[in-house]
């Protein structure tokens, strides 16, 4: 009996080795999946520090690669808008983005397109890359850039079907130089429809005292043109206030239709209204007349 025992375990190890080669055999077979390539380029958009109160916004491209990237020739595509909002080389040559580097390419927005949309908008931005071809690349919008500017571009569309709101290039100063009238003209389009405006102050203008701004007007489609007047004052009297004023003749209105959209558009003044508000500013701070 004792040499049965070495002779069973010499089998027993045998037979544990032939099966531990067989099981992977039949067990299925996984094959290692190649790592994805990374994208060449990845795109994002931002708003324009540089475009206050222009209707574009800046693709940002960054280069993945380790070579140069020449961008020719860029266009932003969504279905925001009614049509691409193409990119060019401002003095027609081509960008150069090097590896690990990243370029804003401005793009001016085209005309909104008005539908049924989700709450987001699927962005997409197409490079021409000269001899190394066309390259398709998902646009991320992290702050809400096309959102924002669409739904603004909505809500003028849909109060320009009721009214235009514009500034008159004219500004009336009184005669001691302390307050001068704006004022805003009113041009139904005959439409149909209303539109409920609230007038809000600026930066370098505000209501004259015991003479408020009307608060709320109602606007008919149906109307005659009509003149909203503004007794203003100045807002502001520091030495910076004219120096880095951007939107100090900018009226904001606080616009609502019906049941459907509300939000704040701004009126864009003419050269002349502006020019004439600095004017007024400048002496009223300074003493009047």
């Amino acid at each position: 009996m004792t040499g049965i025992a070495p002779i069973a375990a010499v089998i027993f190890t045998v037979a544990a080795g032939v099966l531990v080669q067989t099981i992977p055999r039949l067990l299925p077979t996984q094959t290692a999946e190649a790592p994805e390539e990374p994208p060449a380029a990845s795109a994002s958009l931002a708003a324009s520090r540089l475009s206050f109160g222009e209707r574009s916004l800046n693709v940002l491209v960054e280069n993945h690669t380790e070579e140069d990237l020449v961008i020719s020739a860029a266009q932003l595509e969504s279905a925001a808008y009614s049509e691409p909002a193409p990119w060019t080389p401002a003095d027609g040559d081509a960008t150069t983005l090097r590896p690990g580097g990243r370029v804003a390419l401005p793009v001016e927005l085209p005309e909104a397109a008005c539908g049924n949309h989700g709450p987001g908008f699927e962005s997409s931005v197409r490079l021409e890359l000269g001899a190394a071809g066309e390259l398709i690349i998902p646009a991320t919008d992290p702050y809400r850039t096309v959102a924002q500017a669409h739904g603004q571009d909505c809500l003028q569309q849909e109060v320009d079907a009721v009214a235009s709101f514009a500034l008159a290039p004219e500004l009336e100063v009184a005669a001691d130089g302390r307050t001068a009238v704006v004022r805003i003209l009113v041009t139904p389009s005959g439409g149909s429809g209303m539109v409920n405006v609230r007038i809000g102050s600026t930066t370098l203008l505000s209501e004259a005292p015991g003479q408020p701004w009307p608060r709320e007007i109602e606007v008919d489609a149906a109307d005659e043109p009509s003149v909203i007047q503004l007794q203003a004052v100045p807002a502001r009297c520091d030495a910076h206030g004219l120096a880095e004023d951007k939107a100090g003749t900018r009226f904001p209105l606080e616009v609502g239709i019906a049941a459907t959209r509300n939000g704040q558009l701004r009126l864009e003044p003419p050269a002349e209204f502006t020019a004439a508000v600095y004017g007024f500013v400048r002496s009223a701070c300074a003493g009047g007349g």
